[in-house]
């Protein structure tokens, strides 16, 4: 068990310095991604990857996700998605 936890645990610190390199670099990157389009990129990801969440705790029985996490990332996709945080102009001005 122990083992099992330690691969988990390095797997995620290596996806987390991956994750900041790759974001370190659209940012230096400014002519490709804009702030707004990087908002909207975050915005998604972080919903998609709620709804995975939700998903797995649903269909896999022994899965649970904390109400804090639900409230955080509910938090989160809220601001994301409202008026100060992504705008969609959808055939206007």
């Amino acid at each position: 068990m122990t083992e099992t936890l330690t691969i988990l645990f390095l797997i995620l610190v290596i996806t987390f310095i991956l994750g900041l390199l790759f974001g370190w670099h659209l940012i230096e990157k400014e002519q490709v991604f804009t702030q707004s389009s990087l908002q909207i990129l975050v915005g998604i990801l972080v919903t998609i990857v709620w709804a995975i969440s939700i998903a797995a705790e649903i269909f896999i029985p022994t899965y649970t996700v904390s109400v804090l996490i639900h409230g955080i990332m509910g938090a989160v996709v809220g601001y994301l998605f409202s008026d100060d945080g992504i705008t969609f102009n959808i055939g206007g001005d």
